[in-house]
């Protein structure tokens, strides 16, 4: 993959190691180290299966980590997206942070009229209800991303990540992470990126993974609805008329599929977690690292904390599906008392993402169009005739990408095209 080719455990502090990849450490509150270890390592096997000690297991344990992750000597941001993660940091670490700092800068995007609007609504809902119930500080920093991508946007963003840029939201943080230190001055902010994969809360597999064990069965409304909006190479066939009636024989496929090494969890009683942090959170911790240092602020990601990570590991599956088919039972619990049910069980909905700038990306792309179709990388994913008509790209998507919409592949051409040229060609 793109990250194992630029691993380098050697930090440029003298004399100190960086921790190899997959590998974690825990230090006390005092500072002191406690062990280090490799994730794919861990005891996956479930043993806590006790929902009411699990809960207030996992409270306890949530402070203790927050107390970790908040620590610093200056001032801490945080993102708020609006969904279940970011809230569970904002409602936690804020009681540490207006300890030492005056207020807490909250960072949300929004759009005006080029994206969903959903998650900004949740955000401010938060914000407004900490802030009547406990007299939380917050300074709100809302960044409009309606205005047009550039070339730069692109180009800085598969700098920052060392690696193709293949997702619009990808750019977004990018420039958020750049907004923190330009415009506030910050050096940490946090975020809660890699809680999906380790509370249930992912959605490509968890999602029907609990309605076939919770309820026995699928309904092919809900099945083709889904398979409709998320990024899987069977989307097609659960959006073709004639699979219809069978849409559970399509989503089981896709769930043997998915789950290839974990497909009897119930069985084996073992932990989605494993699946996970196998194949997917290593490249989650490396994507943040990367794009924080790259505009020299630090990101943290406290829902995955070991204290936490590790712990979810040995719970029973069935606790994190255990109040929504959305997962994250044991964050959702930890907010109890502190926010509405409204806002602690409302469904997951995805981070906010830009909408239709297929136009934006033709109109920077139009300047390297003789670059485009001679390039090695573009032509080693792509037919001849894809790239020389990029205009046209709309009229057949289905039959060249798998997944997304127009602006989607046109992002991903750019992204690849950009990599060559910034990253494989340097």
């Amino acid at each position: 993959d793109w990250f194992s080719a630029h691993d380098n455990t050697r930090t440029f502090l003298k004399n100190i190691s960086g921790l190899e990849r997959g590998s974690y450490r825990v230090y006390d509150q005092s500072g002191a180290f406690i062990e280090t270890g490799v994730f794919a390592e861990l005891d996956y096997t479930t043993k806590v299966s006790d929902l009411h000690e699990a809960e207030k297991e996992f409270l306890k344990l949530t402070e203790e980590a927050m107390k970790i992750e908040t620590r610093s000597d200056t001032d801490v941001g945080i993102f708020l997206s609006g969904g279940i993660d970011s809230t569970t940091i904002v409602a936690h670490a804020t009681t540490h942070l207006l300890k030492r700092q005056k207020s807490v800068p909250i960072f949300t995007k929004y759009y005006e009229e080029k994206g969903e609007k959903d998650d900004y609504h949740w955000a401010t809902c938060v914000m407004n209800e900490l802030k009547e119930k406990f007299g939380y500080s917050f300074d709100h920093v809302a960044i409009n991303m309606d205005p047009a991508l550039t070339e730069e946007d692109i180009r800085q963003a598969v700098r920052a990540r060392h690696a193709p840029v293949t997702d619009i939201r990808q750019v977004s943080m990018c420039k958020l992470y750049q907004h923190v230190r330009d415009e506030r001055g910050l050096k940490v902010i946090l975020n809660g990126q890699g809680s999906d994969e380790i509370y249930f809360g992912y959605y490509p597999l968890d999602y029907w993974l609990c309605k076939y064990y919770r309820s026995g069965d699928f309904t092919a409304p809900e099945i083709i609805k889904y398979f409709g909006d998320e990024l899987n190479i069977l989307k097609h066939k659960a959006m073709n008329p004639e699979h219809v009636s069978g849409a559970r024989e399509v989503a089981s496929e896709y769930l043997e599929k998915a789950l290839s090494k974990y497909r009897h969890i119930p069985e084996k009683e073992k932990q989605m977690t494993a699946f996970f942090v196998d194949s997917i959170m290593q490249a989650l911790l490396l994507y943040e690292d990367k794009l924080g240092m790259y505009s020299s602020i630090e990101v943290r990601v406290p829902l995955i904390n070991p204290l936490l990570s590790k712990y979810s590991t040995i719970c029973d599956w069935r606790i994190h599906i255990e109040s929504t088919d959305s997962g994250r039972h044991l964050l959702r619990y930890t907010l109890k008392g502190m926010l509405s049910d409204d806002l602690i069980m409302r469904p997951k909905s995805p981070t906010p993402k830009r909408k239709k700038y297929a136009d934006e990306l033709l109109e920077i792309l139009r300047p390297h169009k003789n670059a485009i179709e001679t390039s090695k990388l573009l032509l080693s994913v792509y037919k001849p005739e894809i790239l020389s008509n990029l205009e046209k790209l709309g009229e057949g998507a289905g039959d060249y990408a798998y997944y997304g919409n127009v602006d989607d592949v046109l992002l991903e051409i750019a992204g690849l095209f950009f990599f060559e040229q910034e990253i494989l060609n340097k």
